[in-house]
């Protein structure tokens, strides 16, 4: 399978899925941040919450911890887009100078963490 068509993949299987009210991208930052209840709410409006798609590379790579806070709808709903700025890392390097979060270890670091889990609840195989 080529880096293109993995892509294409992966758009393919999250296409339709929103973030409903699952943990986003700033939101988890501020969890991160230990964010007071005030600022959360603040950055849980900054979300994007209908097309992961658009969420910047310049976003994720500011708020990549974010990746160890989301709950099973953050982690579906962001994934995607860490998975494929991941696979274009360098690509995106050599564009703007920013480099991708090391996605496969913080996915796969405590995996027998109950939080770990969790966060795959929501992740099935496409049909």
């Amino acid at each position: 399978m080529t880096k293109e068509s993995l892509i294409a993949e992966i758009k393919s299987s999250f296409q339709n899925v929103k973030l409903e009210d699952g943990i986003g991208l700033w939101e988890g930052q501020g969890l991160d941040d230990y964010a007071d209840e005030r600022e959360i709410l603040k950055l849980r409006l900054r979300d994007e919450r209908n097309n992961w798609d658009t969420i910047s590379y310049e976003d994720l790579a500011y708020a990549q911890s974010s990746l160890s806070f989301f709950d099973a709808k953050g982690m579906r709903f962001c994934l995607p887009k860490f998975l494929i700025f991941d696979l274009l890392e360098d690509e995106i390097f050599q564009e703007k100078g920013i480099s991708a979060p090391d996605v496969v270890f913080i996915l796969g670091h405590n995996l027998n963490e109950e939080y770990q889990k969790t966060g795959f609840l929501f992740l099935t195989d496409r049909k």
